[in-house]
């Protein structure tokens, strides 16, 4: 009778060792096919939303949207709000929403209000350039007219929390007046009026430019 020879425990220990060398190696690859996927669907929304902010400016004299509320009726300066102005062109709520957000829809935000959208609008589209508002200034209402260069003034980026990220390695998709998004990198953005990096504040508002 045969006697079959079974592995060593060197063998067993290589084989493992092997298997956990590859996985090492794909691991990361799958990671990121992973977040790239999510980018390009995230970007896939931003672009449906921008089409859904420019049919709104058509049937409002050219006008950009603006929230039905206060400024400060939301978190992110109101900015959230933006979404029930645009919504009903856009008639999906899947679009609002980055596939990478750990936050879901009408999930509560940070300050106790509830969020309802991954992307903030340019706050410097509702106010007078290079200023700052605070509760109890009105709201101001810009026309695309006004805004000097469409493919580099930003509608709205992806964000759930008002300021970017300072730390020089910041990324994200955005939404540009002229119909565009795009994924950008921090590298290309212009600075605000105050020296950092703020979409809310871009130097000489709706005339201005945020990227570079």
């Amino acid at each position: 009778m045969r006697r079959t020879r079974g592995f060593t425990l060197i063998e067993l220990l290589i084989v493992v060792a092997i298997i956990a060398i590859l996985a090492a190696i794909l691991f990361p690859v799958f990671a990121r096919a992973r977040d790239s996927a999510r980018r390009t669907a995230c970007l896939a929304h931003e672009k449906q939303i921008v089409m859904a902010s420019l049919m709104y400016c058509q049937d409002y004299d050219e006008c950009l949207p603006v929230p039905p509320y206060g400024f400060w009726a939301a978190c992110c300066w109101g900015s959230i709000r933006w979404r029930d102005t645009v919504y009903p062109y856009s008639k999906n709520a899947q679009v609002w929403w980055c596939p990478s957000d750990t936050q879901r829809p009408n999930s509560m935000a940070p300050d106790g209000r509830v969020c309802e959208t991954s992307y903030d609008w340019s706050d410097c589209l509702m106010t007078v350039a290079n200023t700052v508002r605070g509760p109890g200034v009105p709201i101001i209402g810009h026309s695309l007219a006004e805004v000097t260069y469409p493919s580099q003034k930003i509608l709205f980026w992806e964000g759930l929390k008002n300021h970017l990220d300072r730390n020089g390695t910041w990324w994200g998709n955005l939404g540009f007046v002229d119909g565009h998004a795009k994924f950008i990198g921090q590298d290309s953005i212009a600075p605000s009026f105050y020296g950092g990096i703020d979409f809310n504040w871009t130097k000489d508002g709706v005339g201005g430019r945020d990227i570079n």
